[in-house]
């Protein structure tokens, strides 16, 4: 047999298991001639998607408000106190958590293996356990509605897939939006309420995030409708939503897959917002919000043709999620029993932004750089393997390696 046809007969075996792992049967039909070419020669972009975290009941441990205590500045970070009739741009809280623990109370998902301890001022989380939220939040009087919160955090040990949060806005009644960043250079703007869950509302990858365990500066602006998201005093991204008009704030670190996570928050500011003010410099490089499919004819007939997209938080789009799978496939297929009948992927994941992300006037990706981890099971051989995307201004190039 030639090498062209063995290579014929490789893909036709590939596309046969894909479609049984979807459901379709294991004898598709053949692609359409036109679906084949536009493979063949689209020109890919990518689209983000978005990891939704788990929703789940909040479980309150309600502790009784406190009159809101009068902010003590550390020692090592000298900032003024909040003044009597504070202005624009004056703090209005700054917690030595120490003695202010009475006014702030911790509600979390998911596992109950977490603790929460006030050091000065600085709050320490420790998450043991896997896909846990937790959420350290202020249960004390406040009636400003616009406000700057900052915080330096850091990881102090544990993975690199974590989720690092501050809260605006927060009430027990109505929800809470969250401004997050993910490890690998991932950062989102939600909004929660019990009915609804998470609620992405913005998000996208810039190289602004610090990796591993760097410390991050991060800022929420809550200004009206509007709320704007800095890490390390660079505007990563806005976003619109009026559905709560005031509430507190507070904290929160989270898990994954992967648990021992402990966190350090500190250098926690609250300041009444100043429209005027220039917080950071230009918006970073970043995936926008809501980015298209790719424009290709072909996305909709892959998509169908595969069942779903691929799971988890990979930025491709569904041409390239075609082109990932037939390659994950040929590099697999030789460690796969030939009885084996189904191949999953179970898993994608953003590792890191290596490049600034860099749009055209149409929105199509022209520069940027990422390393994804893609997760695949056959008949229970779970393997992992590295997407690596690079923009080469008309398309995106990718290499898919074992890990």
């Amino acid at each position: 047999m030639s090498t062209a046809a063995r290579r014929l007969f490789a893909l036709h075996v590939i596309l046969a298991l894909l479609l049984a792992a979807c459901g379709q049967g294991a004898s598709p039909e053949p692609l359409p001639t036109e679906v084949v070419a536009a493979a063949a020669t689209a020109t890919h972009t990518e689209a983000p998607t978005a990891t939704e975290p788990p929703t789940a009941t909040v479980t309150p441990s309600p502790l009784p408000p406190t009159d809101t205590p009068t902010p003590v500045p550390p020692t090592k970070t000298p900032r003024p106190t909040a003044t009597a009739t504070p202005g624009p741009g004056d703090i209005v809280y700054f917690p030595e958590f120490a003695t202010d623990w009475k006014a702030w109370e911790e509600i979390y998902f998911g596992s109950e293996k977490f603790s929460v301890e006030p050091d000065g001022p600085i709050l320490n989380f420790v998450v043991d356990g896997v896909d846990t939220w937790v959420y350290s939040l202020y249960t004390g009087d406040f009636d400003d509605a616009d406000v700057q919160i900052d915080v330096d955090v850091t990881v102090v040990s544990g993975p690199n897939r974590n989720n690092l949060s501050i809260v605006c806005r927060y009430s027990e009644e109505l929800g809470w939006y969250e401004f997050n960043i993910l490890s690998g250079g991932l950062w989102t703007i939600y909004k929660y309420d019990e009915t609804n869950g998470y609620r992405e509302l913005s998000s996208g990858g810039s190289t602004a995030i610090h990796m591993n365990n760097a410390l991050n500066h991060l800022t929420a602006e809550c200004i009206g409708d509007t709320l704007t998201f800095y890490i390390n005093d660079v505007k990563v991204g806005a976003a619109k939503d009026g559905a709560f008009a005031d509430g507190t704030f507070g904290m929160s670190a989270s898990t994954f897959d992967i648990g021992k996570l402990n966190v350090r928050f500190e250098n926690f500011t609250v300041r009444l917002a100043d429209p005027e003010a220039e917080l950071g410099a230009a918006v970073a490089p970043t995936v926008p919000p809501g980015f298209g499919s790719g424009g290709t004819d072909a996305d909709a007939t892959w998509t169908a043709y595969f069942g779903a997209p691929a799971p988890g938080e990979t930025l491709a789009n569904a041409s390239l999620q075609f082109g990932v799978m037939l390659d994950l496939g040929l590099q697999a297929v030789g460690g796969i029993p030939a009885s084996c009948g189904q191949i999953f992927i179970t898993n994608t994941a953003v590792v890191q932004v290596l490049k600034p992300f860099v749009f055209n006037d149409q929105q199509n990706l022209v520069e940027g750089e990422w390393l994804e981890r893609w997760t695949l099971t056959a008949c229970g051989v779970v393997s992992n393997y590295q997407v690596h995307y690079t923009a080469n201004g008309v398309g995106i190039d990718y290499v898919v390696s074992r890990q």
